[in-house]
């Protein structure tokens, strides 16, 4: 749940960053540790589409 609630954040800062940057930084986001089998592989790309996040 921490690494959901970071990736929420993470996005909100972003998306001000990219308000008063007209569009700069550009970011990408990198799922690490995870593997096809864990549950928390499917939250984080579950939230991910959630918060609308390519």
């Amino acid at each position: 749940m921490l690494e959901v609630r970071a990736l929420k954040q993470a996005t909100v800062v972003l998306r001000q960053a990219h308000e008063i940057r007209r569009g700069e930084p550009q970011a990408v986001i990198v799922l690490s540790m995870v593997g096809k089998a864990y549950r928390l592989t499917q939250d984080m790309k579950d939230a991910a589409q959630a918060l609308q996040v390519p």
